[in-house]
């Protein structure tokens, strides 16, 4: 017995790995709960009971998700789902993307057992086949959730092959939503067409309705927000969009509809604050979404810091072919990067060079992380 680089979702001390007859389970200390794969359970629970339950779980039948229960290996919130058993329901807690469940205390012992061999019977495999396939399961969890890999696996669609390649970074994998993500789509579209709108006459959209912090109440201060809806041309209005749809799906379906606009909304204020309180006598209009998204960014690396980031790395050119692979990051330290390159970028805006609002991200991705505090403490009591 050992202990691994998995935490407990109850009361969040690590998880020791246990060796059984079966395979090997996470096993809390503290509470006495552990945790287990969906191969390791039928080897230990009754095959249907285990087929209904993960049937549950693959068409999303939950009975709530669970934002105090994050998953051992990927630290997103479970969701939980119920099953009825001789004892009377039983709840059980889940991560469908890692096939992780976790049981509290005394809950197996309420669960019907997987039947026992007739006497002389040969098991289906040796011991030491299924100690090295558990085995190999670890490895594979393991892998998925260090800090960083580089290697030459290309992602599992094409278009994130194609996001990677012009420098964008991509989820692996993603947890099953419990909503649809309706804010996110519908800001979205509404950044589109207003974007799409102003086009025409992009001068003059700007100089009316971006931020001025020389005149931060002009228009009752809608400034503040019509410039999240304006965007200086293609790469930059479709950038955030990627940003804000790739990533804000996941926070809204954490925080809800509602929250998640208020996030959107104190990101965007705070990211404007401090675009003013650097240069208040600016006249240049400051334009983009980034700010609010930047809060987005920040909230959801806090909420699902062990969550897979990919990356493409160029590291020079080799003949006429341009060598690099993939980097893959937990969110975690993708967004310290990420922290790292706005911080750069502030020290050359207060130096007075680049077009970048660098402040502005900053102070959204502030907005997003004390969110993040406020919604976790709320969620803790």
């Amino acid at each position: 017995m050992g202990h691994s680089m998995f935490s407990c979702p109850a009361c969040r001390k690590p998880l020791d790995r246990v060796k059984i007859e079966q395979g090997l389970v996470w096993a809390c200390q503290s509470c006495g709960g552990h945790a287990s794969t969906v191969t390791i359970l039928r080897k230990n629970i009754d095959g249907p009971f285990v087929s209904r339950l993960w049937t549950q779980v693959v068409e999303g039948r939950w009975l709530r998700e669970r934002p105090d229960r994050p998953c051992p290996a990927c630290a997103k919130p479970m969701g939980e789902i119920t099953e009825e058993t001789v004892t009377g329901p039983v709840e059980i807690d889940v991560c469908r993307p890692c096939q992780f469940f976790w049981f509290d205390l005394g809950e197996t012992e309420q669960l019907p057992a997987a039947a026992v061999a007739e006497p002389g019977a040969k098991s289906e495999l040796d011991p030491r086949v299924r100690e090295a396939v558990a085995l190999a399961e670890i490895e594979i969890i393991r892998k998925r959730y260090e800090n960083a890999d580089l290697g030459s696996d290309v992602p599992d669609a094409w278009w994130k092959v194609l996001a990677t390649i012009v420098g964008l970074p991509v989820k692996e994998g993603g947890a099953s939503l419990l909503r649809k993500p309706l804010l996110t789509w519908g800001i979205s579209l509404l950044i589109l067409v207003a974007s799409l709108v102003a086009f025409r006459s992009l001068d003059a959209a700007v100089a009316e309705w971006g931020f001025v912090p020389a005149d931060p109440m002009r228009h009752g201060g809608l400034t503040i927000f019509s410039s999240f809806l304006l965007h200086g041309g293609w790469f930059h209005l479709l950038g955030n969009l990627y940003f804000l749809l790739v990533f804000g799906d996941e926070v809204e379906d954490l925080l809800g509809h509602a929250k998640f606009f208020l996030l959107l909304v104190a990101a965007t204020l705070c990211g404007s604050l401090c675009h003013l309180a650097a240069d208040p006598s600016s006249t240049v209009p400051s334009i983009g979404a980034s700010g609010g998204i930047a809060g987005v960014l920040a909230f959801y690396a806090l909420a699902f810091p062990r969550a897979r980031i990919g990356l493409m790395v160029r590291y020079g050119w080799f003949g006429p072919t341009l060598r690099g692979g993939w980097i893959r990051l937990t969110a975690a330290w993708a967004f310290v990067m990420w922290l790292g390159v706005q911080a750069f970028g502030t020290w050359q805006q207060l130096s007075g060079f680049g077009g970048v609002n660098y402040l502005a991200h900053l102070g959204g991705a502030a907005a997003g992380a004390l969110g993040f505090v406020y919604w976790k403490v709320r969620n803790l009591r």
